[in-house]
């Protein structure tokens, strides 16, 4: 990053889910020091999301009557944009697989077909207590010791919000 200070004009942006893994040094002041947190959708973007991933089934009629986006997006809390564009991918795999491959021309995507992939994704954001400890217990998240059961509660409490 040392020789990009001689550059004019150029900006580097970097990315990333979990800022806790980044290299301190990248972080000092006169390397990457701004930082902004871009928090997951509300309602009303979770809404919007469903609205662009489902733009196209919408105009080729691909999508039942008994799906309600508002409905879904009430349901998707703690998805990212991500995790809505791989919950409509999901569903339209079950609305195919559900119909075969032979009567793909009289396919319905249907609010069934999106239940069933809401039961499939998992947001990264709502881990469950249990798949937090199987974190810790492999080593990908680390603590001190003093992480008790009574925190892990909390935890789960806090994550199902």
């Amino acid at each position: 990053m040392d020789e990009l200070r001689f550059l004019t004009n150029v900006l580097v942006i970097g990315v990333t889910n979990r800022i806790d893994l980044v290299d301190e040094a990248l972080l000092r002041p006169g390397y990457l020091e701004v930082h902004m947190e871009i928090p997951l959708p509300d309602e009303t973007g979770r809404h919007q999301i469903l609205r662009i991933h489902t733009s196209a089934m919408q105009k080729s009629g691909v999508i039942d009557s008994d799906v309600d986006l508002l409905d879904l997006a009430s349901l998707t809390r703690n998805f990212s944009g991500a995790e809505i564009g791989k919950l409509v991918r999901s569903a339209t795999g079950f609305g195919v697989s559900r119909l075969g491959m032979t009567n793909i021309r009289s396919l319905l995507i249907n609010r069934q077909d999106f239940l069933r992939a809401l039961d499939d994704i998992i947001p990264l954001s709502g881990q469950s207590v249990a798949q937090l400890q199987q974190l810790v217990r492999k080593g990908i998240i680390h603590y001190d010791g003093a992480v008790d059961v009574g925190l892990l509660s909390f935890l789960d409490v806090l994550l199902s919000c």
